[in-house]
């Protein structure tokens, strides 16, 4: 004789007296479905989370015969209960997987029932190069923070990489999937004068407008990066002693553009325009 939910299997010899309800193997299979806990039903909570949100709280009906439960996790997750109910904290390195649950008594463990959980991550790493910050996380939406002045929001500065026109310490608000974090903070301290767009005796760009192709040319040593629309940096170029600091750009795709001009005293921001 079988029973579905427990698995228990009572076996009994086929000659065996009294049949039907007085025997044996019907006695001892009818102790185990009155004893062992049932069969859970449906988990109820939420099936995607965010790492590092805490509090998710999931739910089993309660479940016949068992005077515990017994909750499993995913890796990075925790929560310890013994009743119907769990808290779960996902930490910063969970990961996607099931949450399970079981009835416990004296007389066994009941069978499982779970729920999938995806754990959406986001990566807060923040690239520092020529002075430009670039979050490393793409396809999200951002908002670059002045960790100077209590990580208030920098109006405007919602692109994935941001130029400071100032020496400071800077972080980023990425948000993805539904979930939100904020980075580390980073210095900027090599920013020496700024010099945005009237430096035209340090660091000049022509034609501009073009066709994608034109001339950078410098009185001095620079390091130039190449920034598009979205913040994304799309070219690299030293301008120094062994080029005559200038240099040739050429196939840049039709867009505004943002040239970057970087060196031990100065910052130059210059905006050009690309068009086909």
């Amino acid at each position: 004789m079988y029973d579905n939910c427990s698995g228990a299997v009572v076996c009994g010899l086929t000659n065996s007296f009294p049949n039907g309800m007085p025997s044996v193997p019907f006695v001892l299979l009818r102790v185990i479905k009155n004893h062992v806990p049932a069969c859970p039903g449906a988990i109820t909570g939420a099936t995607t989370v965010c790492q590092g949100q805490n509090s998710v709280t999931y739910t089993v009906p309660q479940i016949t015969n068992a005077t515990s439960y017994e909750w499993t996790l995913p890796i990075g997750a925790t929560g310890i209960s013994t009743t119907n109910s769990i808290t779960v904290n996902y930490g910063t390195s969970a990961v996607s997987g099931e949450i399970t649950v079981k009835g416990n008594s004296i007389y066994g463990v009941g069978n499982s029932s779970s729920i999938a959980v995806t754990v959406n991550s986001v990566d807060l790493g923040v690239t520092v190069f020529n002075n430009v910050l670039t979050a490393n996380q793409n396809g999200s939406s951002y908002q670059w923070l002045d960790c100077g002045n209590g990580n208030s929001p920098i109006v405007g500065e919602t692109n994935q990489s941001y130029i400071p026109s100032n020496n400071g310490s800077y972080a980023v608000s990425v948000t993805i999937n539904g979930c939100s974090n904020v980075s580390a903070c980073n210095n900027i301290n090599s920013i020496g004068v700024s010099t945005l767009e009237s430096s035209t005796n340090l660091l000049s760009t022509f034609p501009n407008p073009n066709n994608g192709k034109f001339t950078l040319k410098a009185a001095k040593e620079f390091n130039i990066s190449i920034v598009n629309e979205l913040g994304e940096t799309v070219k690299v170029v030293k301008l120094n002693s062994k080029n005559n600091y200038t240099e040739q750009i050429e196939n840049l795709e039709a867009g505004i553009y943002f040239i970057v001009g970087t060196n031990d005293t100065d910052l130059i921001k210059k905006k050009i325009v690309v068009s086909k």
